[in-house]
């Protein structure tokens, strides 16, 4: 008896572990309190519905209801599968299954009628020996049409066929008539039938025909007289009524089975869900079309070059789903249709308004976009999503181009990848070289630091093999001398692409934080404030001005910043200039070399064109071009002939200028 109660015990136990196993993978993946409810409120609706069809009369409607796109239809589809039917095993009879009609767009009953007739009529699915059976049983509800019609050879062929009398086949109590008295009314709400008659039509089933009623729509959308109307009929004939949630779990696994989704799709099942999650709107149809173009996007690939970069496919599906999402939403279109200028102005901005739908956008997806390289709002890929939703422009070429430039030796991928069918003492040894390898700086390559972190983390994780907290610290270490020798921006940016490249490629893999996670933070937080104090292609220009360079500056307008968050022309040009030194450069210039400068200022603040918002990024510039103007007009009294032409006309053009910057006209 002791070892049943322990063997029970035990088994509990398991149950137990298992359960807040589960539940906490559902937390770390994201899935709310409030989605875990939603899925046992549908689970109670099928039940419900089980019930009901169990009542041979129930004599009342069930309403589901819920916005555009929340699933309703899939929901109840995905209910009838596991509705039990009889099946018609003699051929003189008539077997009613589930009939499904959505109303979308009919106009009159003779419409619904002829959907309603399709479903059920055996003149359109049946044998003939069938037919002729049936025929005869119901001959006298048989309607029936002739249809002459003249062949190659001129002679007249006819053919009938037939249609039964709806109504009264349905109030028949006849032995005759048998199976599922079940019909689903859906889309009610997006009908142009009027609504009286239609809800009388309904009624009759509910009243008269021992039917059980299902009615789908957004009753949201009913407005003015229909919405009084139906209030009406509800209060009299629906008995129970739903609020379906987006099953999405259900769904995606639907939508993989039914469209054949590539593998990678089918890999990032659990943070699809999370990005749908993160979108706070409720359309499973606009995931379901967002999923199919992605995978035709996928299509493009070759799957190795897919598997080389699923660091970037990672970000890019996640973007896909924000953009499908926000596209979409009547408050956020146009500025996601507008992206390409108007995140560039925001991001411009040194400070953020709070009230800004971009800001609020990068709120939003904050914390889903944790990890990647690449954020949700991401402007490369938005410009590149919108293009393909509204002008259907490919995207392959703007992912290629974030792909690596020279193909990286993937050393350590190839130590680690298939780790599990390795002997602890080989895996040991491979383990030891790539730390010591990384501690002693023989990995110079970003991307191969990047992995290596990523592994030794992972590994402890995985609890494979622990990370101990000294080697720990020497990768900080080794990480902050590798920062302090970077002094280009370009190269610094290209080190960070690499190495969060190399490093997302092993972390995205584990379901659990890894213990090199703040570590990692730490080092973004140092790249950032390493680049904010390295110059740009257009500071190293203003800072040794010369004739052969100046024209630079103009062509560097349109040129993408090199961290590509927005181009040049949208970010200040001499907040960080030095008055003084600036002021050296200029009267180094020739007179061509100035009005080469001249031309510059006037492109860059749209001097030539009336504009009524870009001082915010203009107003940083003053507090340097003011002191300048000064020392310019200082000189300028001293020069004479084309010299002071030069000097003159520049003044004239910094005066506009620092007007612009505050406003001014």
């Amino acid at each position: 008896m002791s070892g049943f109660l322990e063997e029970v015990k035990s088994r509990i136990s398991s149950i137990v572990k298992a359960f807040f196993s589960l539940a906490n993978r559902y937390r770390c993946k994201g899935l709310s309190l409030k989605y875990e409810k939603a899925l046992t409120m549908n689970e109670n609706i099928k039940k419900f519905l089980d019930d009901y069809m169990k009542n041979a009369d129930p004599q009342y409607a069930v309403m589901l209801t819920g916005q555009w796109g929340c699933g309703k239809t899939f929901f109840i589809n995905h209910w009838l599968e596991n509705l039990k039917t009889v099946e018609n095993d003699r051929e003189e009879v008539i077997y009613l299954k589930p009939i499904y009609v959505s109303l979308y767009g009919l106009s009159s009953l003779a419409e619904v009628k002829t959907e309603i007739d399709r479903k059920i009529n055996p003149f359109y699915y049946s044998k003939t020996a069938k037919m002729l059976k049936t025929a005869a049983k119901f001959a006298s509800k048989i309607v029936f049409k002739t249809d002459l019609t003249v062949d190659e050879n001129r002679e007249i062929k006819a053919s009938a066929s037939g249609s039964l009398d709806i109504m009264s086949l349905f109030e028949s109590d006849s032995e005759e008539v048998k199976g599922t008295r079940f019909i689903v009314f859906d889309d009610i709400e997006r009908t142009f039938i009027p609504m009286n008659i239609l809800l009388g039509f309904i009624n009759f089933f509910v009243e008269r025909c021992k039917f059980h009623v299902l009615i789908i729509g957004d009753e949201s959308k009913l407005k003015g007289d229909n919405l009084k109307i139906y209030s009406d009929f509800k209060e009299k004939t629906v008995g129970r009524q739903f609020e379906i949630v987006p099953d999405v779990d259900a769904a995606l696994d639907s939508y993989i089975e039914d469209y054949g989704l590539d593998k990678f799709i089918r890999k990032e099942r659990e943070y699809i869900i999370r990005c749908f999650r993160a979108t706070t709107y409720n359309n499973l149809r606009l995931l379901r079309q967002c999923l199919y173009d992605f995978n035709e996007v996928l299509r493009e690939f070759p799957e190795k070059k897919i598997r080389e970069n699923e660091v970037i496919f990672h970000c890019l599906l996640f973007s896909f789903i924000a953009v499908y999402a926000e596209y979409n939403n009547t408050e956020n279109h146009d500025t996601i249709a507008n992206w390409d200028r108007v995140f560039l102005e925001y991001n411009a901005s040194f400070k953020k308004d709070e009230n800004n739908i971009c800001c609020k956008l990068e709120k939003k997806y904050k914390d889903i976009s944790e990890g990647n390289i690449y954020p949700a709002t991401f402007y490369t890929f938005v410009n590149g999503v919108v293009n393909f939703l509204s002008k259907g422009c490919s995207i392959k070429g703007t992912i290629e181009a974030l792909f690596p430039t020279k193909r990286i030796n993937h050393t350590i991928q190839s130590k680690f990848d298939s780790f599990i069918y390795l002997p602890d003492d080989e895996f040991n040894k491979r383990y030891d070289e790539v730390e010591k390898d990384l501690l002693y700086g023989k990995i110079q390559d970003g991307n191969q630091i990047g992995v290596a972190i990523g592994y030794l983390g992972y590994f402890d994780v995985m609890q494979v093999h622990r990370l101990r907290v000294e080697t720990l610290n020497r990768i900080k270490e080794l990480l902050g001398t590798r920062l302090s020798l970077i002094n280009d921006m370009k190269e610094l940016l290209k080190f960070k692409t690499s190495f969060f490249y190399g490093y997302r490629y092993v972390s995205m893999s584990a379901d659990n934080e890894l213990p090199t996670k703040a570590m990692v933070e730490d080092f973004h937080n140092a790249i950032e404030q390493r680049l904010a104090s390295l110059c740009d292609e257009r500071q190293t220009i203003l800072r040794n001005l010369t004739d052969e360079n100046v024209g630079m500056l103009s062509e560097l307008e349109d040129e993408s910043y090199p961290d590509h968050s927005r181009p040049y022309s949208l970010v200040p040009v001499f907040e960080k200039e030095n008055a003084a030194m600036l002021f050296d450069e200029i009267c180094r210039l020739s007179n061509k070399g100035r009005y080469e400068f001249r031309n510059f200022l006037e492109i860059h603040y749209k001097l030539r064109t009336s504009v009524d918002y870009w001082e915010q990024y203009f107003k940083p510039d003053a507090a340097v071009l003011e002191p300048l103007l000064d020392m310019l007009k200082e000189i300028s009294s001293s020069k004479d002939g084309v010299e002071g032409l030069s000097y003159r006309d520049l003044i004239k053009t910094l005066d506009n200028v620092i007007n612009r910057c505050y406003g001014r006209k």
